[in-house]
């Protein structure tokens, strides 16, 4: 949707299998340290910057969240941190696993395409 600087506000549309497909729009801003190699990316929720929901969607009323990428011995250290409402009739500890399932595939899809 936008992207100035550090900061990128995107809209994205999650379709799911058993409940109602969700929406949401969020705001990122990295953070970067280059004297120590230190680089963080917070996240968190700005519907009120994105396009009303369209019909049939439920409205995901609360992510935030961070990725912190440190510099280690033989590598980089990464720690990720979530918390998100789903909305609608799912409470947000049903949501966890499904959390962890994206993060990884986020991050697998970041390090092939690292790699090229």
């Amino acid at each position: 949707m936008e992207e100035k600087g550090n900061e990128r506000l995107t809209y994205d549309q999650i379709s799911t299998p058993i409940v109602s497909d969700r929406d949401y729009t969020i705001l990122s801003k990295r953070m970067e340290n280059k004297a120590t190699g230190l680089c963080q990316i917070f996240f968190d929720t700005k519907n009120d910057r994105g396009p009303p929901p369209p019909k049939g969607f439920v409205r995901i009323p609360l992510v935030y969240g961070s990725w912190t990428f440190e510099p280690a011995s033989g590598g980089t250290d990464i720690t990720y941190f979530i918390y998100s409402d789903p909305g609608g009739s799912i409470p947000a500890f049903m949501a966890k696993g499904a959390q962890r399932k994206n993060a990884r595939k986020w991050l697998d899809n970041l390090l092939v395409k690292a790699a090229k």
